[in-house]
């Protein structure tokens, strides 16, 4: 059995897909969800459990399809009785605390069975912490570049970029392998 996001599986399957005898064919249905930050301090029902994945609020889902994963309910719970907020059906709200030091911390999607796939076509992307412990007193900017001989452990300059190779042949599978990157 493969675990992963299983829509298809109602309930009971949601997240497996039982043995099978010969290769179904492609999924067609609603993408499942769920993000995950890396680098920032998370809470469990913030860290964006890959069995707690979700699906959208959408008029097309077919019947007898699982709309999230089997954790989803428990983390919504727990979020809503820590800050109150109630997720609406097809959504999660995340609360990141951002109390460390400045850095950069990236995300994705982290659907159960499906990371490795989405850091090829999922949402990815990054976002720059400042104003903490480290940071650059204002109005400081990052700079200039390091000099030749210059202790390579000091605070030159910032890059905040993130590289994604998606290189794909025509049948639209992928040539090769992804790189996700943030530089500070």
């Amino acid at each position: 059995m493969l675990h992963w996001a299983n829509p298809p599986g109602g309930a009971a399957g949601r997240d497996m897909r039982p043995s099978f005898a010969s290769t179904p064919g492609p999924y067609t249905g609603p993408v499942p969800i769920v993000t995950h930050l890396h680098g920032g301090h998370s809470a469990q029902e913030s860290d964006g459990y890959a069995e707690a994945w979700y699906l959208p609020a959408a008029n097309d889902i077919p019947a007898g399809f699982a709309s999230e994963g089997t954790w989803y309910e428990f983390f919504k719970s727990e979020f809503s009785s820590k800050f109150g907020e109630v997720w609406e059906p097809g959504t999660a709200t995340f609360q990141y605390e951002n109390d460390q030091r400045a850095s950069t911390f990236w995300y994705h999607d982290h659907t159960l069975g499906m990371t490795r796939l989405n850091v090829y076509a999922g949402p990815a992307g990054f976002y720059l912490l400042r104003r903490g412990p480290g940071d650059l007193p204002d109005p400081v900017l990052p700079g200039p570049a390091p000099e030749v001989g210059a202790d390579p452990f000091g605070r030159f300059y910032e890059v905040p970029i993130a590289i994604q190779d998606r290189s794909f042949n025509a049948d639209n599978h992928d040539r090769r392998l992804v790189a996700e990157c943030c530089l500070s």
